[in-house]
């Protein structure tokens, strides 16, 4: 049997009199990859943003790797405008930020691109490895820290090799579509196609347990466990 890696219990997020997700159930085991699926104005993002974080959910709980990191129950004043199931049944709060889940092991991408444009494409795909460094500001101030740069550097170099064909094979695949990107590119020298392709590298950087993307075009979260 897999191991279950992710797991929503009950969820559901209310702003104000309007529920964007209503009694949320989703299961992701080790070696599977899942999509959430529906027409705009479904949820799909207000999920993504609950699950990493983002907003804290007005009831339900998410399993993370065995452990329940996000727990929440109708709180103040939403405790008579709730209209979601499950009342009563959580009763804890629980609500880490989004670096420590990052830091956990679920790292994300965002739907819309987020790319320093100042730097090359290889250095925003190498700067989330910011969440495993080691190293002190004395220590990157005089350069003591060489070794595990490198060690960053030549991972990041390992990603572009692996995933940027197997993303290009893929995406010819389902729209004919080829993706051409150059680590050492400026942002505004490439397509959107490779912007979003380095994207959804970023979040695997961090070296995460389950990765969370957005598929481009179609606007497609996926979770992807790591290894896959």
């Amino acid at each position: 049997m897999s191991e279950q890696l992710l797991r929503l219990d009950h969820i559901t997020m209310q702003f104000g009199g309007v529920v964007a997700v209503d009694d949320l159930e989703l299961e992701v085991n080790e070696g599977e990859i899942v999509a959430l699926i529906g027409p705009n104005g479904a949820g799909k993002t207000t999920a993504f943003n609950v699950i990493t974080g983002v907003y804290q959910p007005t009831n339900g709980a998410v399993w993370f790797d065995g452990a329940k990191i996000i727990e929440n129950h109708p709180q103040g004043k939403m405790k008579k405008q709730y209209k979601g199931q499950c009342d009563g049944l959580y009763t804890e709060t629980l609500s880490p930020t989004p670096d420590k889940i990052t830091r956990a092991g679920m790292a994300r991408t965002f739907q819309n691109i987020r790319l320093w444009k100042t730097q090359t494409v290889f250095d925003n795909v190498l700067i989330a490895k910011h969440c495993r460094s080691t190293s002190s500001v004395f220590s990157a101030a005089f350069r003591l820290n060489r070794k595990e740069e490198a060690a960053q550097r030549a991972q990041v170099e390992e990603l572009f090799g692996r995933v940027i064909p197997s993303a290009s094979a893929i995406m010819h695949m389902l729209f004919a579509v080829v993706i051409e990107v150059q680590p050492p590119q400026m942002p505004h020298e490439c397509s959107i196609r490779p912007l979003y392709s380095s994207m959804s590298i970023r979040p695997l950087a961090a070296v995460p347990t389950l990765s969370c993307a957005w598929m481009c075009r179609t606007s497609l979260p996926l979770w992807i466990p790591s290894g896959m």
